[in-house]
């Protein structure tokens, strides 16, 4: 049998004289595949004292470290891991199934891996990994479901993905039997002698000339720490097919191209705001408009992050800077700025520059001075925010470069296309828009990416399309509009989403639109049970898609102490958003026993959009519930932007909470609505809408509402009204239930104003002054902490729950008077 070391060697020299690049699925048990690749990560050091210029091998491997921890802990290391591994490349990456199958990881490693190289994917056999419980699966599976009752319908895909690209990018090695496959022919002892002592060559391969750069690497622990190797040195002989210039600092014309446009937007002058109406530099400026926007455009490894560091750094470098040059980094995530910061502080030979990254919401928030000082805004990834933030980050400053993913585990989406770049072309006098189509580590038209897009991504060919075939199928059952098209409405199975290909079509329906799926949002769609799937569809064609989570419906008998539990702010069931928050935000102790159909992914085919249709999905979904199931509730969340409220609205959706710190990344405060399915909820809905107005009122009174004044107002006449019947006695007993999940558990204080403040003004005047100056005279936490000389937050909190106790004991002794 050929070593595997041997075996991976061969390989790599295969796929380097083609050019191309592949994944070895290593099939057997844990042990066995393990005794495989300890020999391969061993050869990839060297202890001579130069040591290597870069590791060339990535063991994306569980440290040991976390053995004895919980399945949720291990999966937050492997999602902050892979971050980190971003940026860098290497020959070979070496990734464990058995340990969980992270769709976001495996296809963001997969760009890490250079020309010539492979990922090493260590599976069960076929039968054992579709029924392996993996331990990813328990990030998206909602609480009350077995991990071994669901059908691995994710798996079952790339399996056959795999199976179907056999000898064509994907090479079979069985850890207890060798070769499966013709893919190599390694069966004389004479070759595999060769192979083996060609072996300790290919996988060190070890750069020459210059000084190392020092590395370690802790196999052990599961960690590889890499040194920021020289960005110019990968380009000497892997990417001869798309050369750049030879003096270029760039892997490929495009990023030639693509500098020189970024180049031209620094050069350009900066115009000041009181001189737009002037003619300058022979062309007149509108003074609508803004002014220097540069898009670039790209599917993953296409080095746009590379360009935009590197092309910034080297025009600093040939400017005389007489005062600080201000550059602002912002996206949805500081992990994803790496690469781009990483070049530019390399390049970097001047001291006057600086570069920060900035959360979008922290640049929003800032003064007027902060934003004037930004002499450039660079937003990373931007398909990963919210249309609206976009729009007011790139309002700030004079010059901005825009840089997202068309296809990436980044979760972003080609609704950016659709939305984003018309506006942005309309809005600025100096608008220019760039696409990087060439890869920087591997060549066009390789096999890794094809198979990633295919198994993983589920990334449509262009000339696909739903056959008539698929149609009939789904015919019977179905609700069909009145419309005269006839457009058939009906619920799709995982299992036929993947036999007809037409979950392809419900993914890129998903991104057109402009909603973060991502991979991992993908898997959960075909393995969690209760996530259900909706098409609407017209002369064969999908027109528009729904995501249904099923949540709540919790016995009284069975989870009593889990809804006292969520209320106490104790526990958070996966997979039951909108009950939990219900529950533990507004404390409403009968919230977790109705059952939920939330609306998580709306989409209209974009050609198709503002003619009804999503309107009309959504009622032929009502339909389907109030028919089918024992739902309650038909329900959504999302951050609260007045377009799309509007549509919820319109859909007869009514409001229960608006979310008072607003999300990280977009800049948004979530916004919690619901219908009603029959008349007991109808009476919960009722009291719940009228507690939420009362709520946003008393917040508006008191300041608390400044970022969100705009967003509050609309809420407020829009459903503002008349208190239902028995409203009154059923608040007070609600006020009493708030406060004594505050002052004895974990509630938080941000979501007690209205009990808090309306006990305040209820009890006699009692020396309550934290409560008062923080419910009552809305001082922030930072105030409250400096006037009652407190340590941090923790014993403000502590403080904040202590009167609340005294507060809830005066007011039932004075209820009782």
């Amino acid at each position: 049998m050929t070593d595997f070391i041997d075996y991976i060697a061969q390989l790599k020299q295969k796929l380097s004289q083609q050019k191309q690049r592949g994944i070895v699925r290593l099939v057997g048990s844990v042990s066995q595949c393990y005794e495989c690749i300890y020999p391969l990560i061993e050869s990839s050091t060297d202890s001579s004292p130069q040591g290597i210029e870069h590791l060339k091998i990535i063991p994306f491997l569980e440290p040991e470290s976390l053995s004895a921890d919980s399945v949720l802990r291990k999966n937050e290391w492997r999602i902050k891991k892979f971050r980190k591994y971003l940026g860098q490349e290497c020959g070979i990456l070496i990734y464990d199934a058995y340990q969980g199958f992270n769709a976001d990881a495996v296809a963001a490693l997969s760009g890490v891996i250079k020309q010539g190289g492979v990922l090493i994917l260590l599976t069960p056999p076929d039968a054992e990994w579709l029924a392996f419980q993996d331990p990813e699966q328990s990030r998206f599976i909602s609480e009350k479901v077995n991990v071994s009752d669901i059908d691995n319908n994710f798996i079952s895909h790339l399996l056959s993905v795999l199976e179907n690209n056999s000898n064509n990018g994907v090479y079979l090695y069985s850890a207890d039997k060798g070769i499966t496959d013709d893919s190599l022919d390694l069966t004389t002892e004479n070759n595999s002698q060769k192979a083996s002592q060609k072996a300790s060559q290919i996988i060190q391969g070890s750069t020459s000339g210059g000084a190392s750069n020092s590395f370690s690497s802790d196999v052990s622990n599961g960690s590889a720490e890499v040194s920021f190797h020289e960005y110019e040195e990968s380009k000497s002989e892997t990417y001869k097919n798309v050369n750049a210039k030879k003096d270029s600092l760039y892997l490929t014309t495009d990023q030639d191209r693509v500098a020189i446009s970024i180049t031209d937007l620094l050069n350009t002058k900066p115009i000041n705001s009181k001189c737009l109406n002037k003619l300058i530099t022979g062309c007149y400026i509108d003074e609508s408009k803004l002014q220097d926007c540069l898009l670039i455009t790209a599917d993953r490894g296409r080095g746009k992050s590379s360009v935009i560091g590197i092309a910034v750094a080297q025009w600093l470098n040939q400017q005389s800077v007489d005062r600080p040059f201000n550059i602002v980094v912002t996206s949805s995530s500081l992990d994803s700025t790496g690469i781009l910061t990483g070049h530019f502080s390399r390049l970097l030979r001047v001291t006057n520059p600086t570069i920060k990254f900035c959360s979008p919401d922290h640049i929003i928030s800032q003064s007027e001075d902060f934003k004037n000082s930004i002499d450039l805004l660079i937003i990373d990834e931007a398909a990963s925010l919210p249309v609206t933030v976009v729009k007011e980050l790139v309002g700030l400053t004079g010059k901005v470069i825009l840089a997202t993913t068309i296809h990436g585990y980044e979760g972003t989406g080609r609704g950016f296309e659709y939305k984003l770049k018309p506006w942005l072309k309309d809005s600025f006098n100096n608008y220019q828009h760039e696409i990087l189509t060439q890869p920087v580590r591997w060549t066009e038209n390789d096999d890794l990416e094809r198979i990633v897009n295919q198994g993983i991504c589920f990334i449509k060919e262009e000339s696909s399309s739903i056959s008539n075939t698929v149609i009939q199928l789904q015919v019977n059952g179905a609700i069909v509009s009145d419309s005269a098209e006839q457009r058939i409405f009906t619920k799709l199975s995982a299992k036929q989403l993947l036999q007809t290909g037409q979950i392809a079509d419900v993914f890129g329906l998903l991104t057109e639109a402009h909603y973060q799926t991502s991979p991992n949002d993908l898997r959960a769609m075909l393995d969690n049970p209760d996530m259900e799937i909706f098409g609407l569809f017209e002369d064969n064609e999908l027109i528009a898609t729904a995501l249904i989570s099923l949540e709540g419906g919790f016995e009284p008998e069975l989870d009593g102490n889990l809804m006292g539990d969520i209320q106490k702010g104790i526990r958070r069931p996966r997979g039951h958003l909108f009950p939990q928050s219900l529950l533990a935000h507004c404390g409403y102790a009968n919230a977790g026993y109705f059952k939920y159909a939330r609306v998580v992914r709306i989409a209209v085919t974009p050609s198709m959009q503002s003619q009804g249709l999503g309107s009309e999905l959504l009622a032929n979904i009502e339909s389907y519930y109030e028919s089918n199931s024992e739902i309650d509730f038909l329900c959504t969340s999302f951050g609260f932007d007045i377009k799309v409220s509007n549509f919820w609205t319109n859909n007869a959706f009514i409001p229960l909470r608006l979310g008072l710190k607003a999300d990280t990344s977009t800049g948004l405060v979530s916004i919690f609505m619901a219908k009603a399915l029959n008349s007991d909820a109808a009476a919960s809905l009722e009291l719940w809408q009228q507690r939420c107005i009362d709520t946003i009122n008393t917040e508006l009174e008191i300041g608390q509402r400044k970022n969100q004044q705009d967003a509050a107002n609309s809420l407020i006449q829009a459903f503002e009204a008349s208190p239902p019947a028995g409203y009154s006695i059923w608040s007070k007993n609600q006020n009493w239930l708030d406060l004594n999940h505050l002052g004895s558990h974990h509630r938080s204080p941000d979501s007690c104003f209205f009990a808090v403040q309306t006990i305040l003004k209820e009890t006699s005047n009692k020396p309550f002054e934290l409560l008062k100056d923080k419910f009552l005279n809305s001082l922030s936490n930072k105030e409250l902490i400096i006037n009652y000389q407190c340590t941090g937050e923790k014993e403000l909190v502590k403080n904040i729950r202590n009167q609340t106790v005294k507060l809830l004991n005066t007011y039932v002794e004075e209820f009782k008077r």
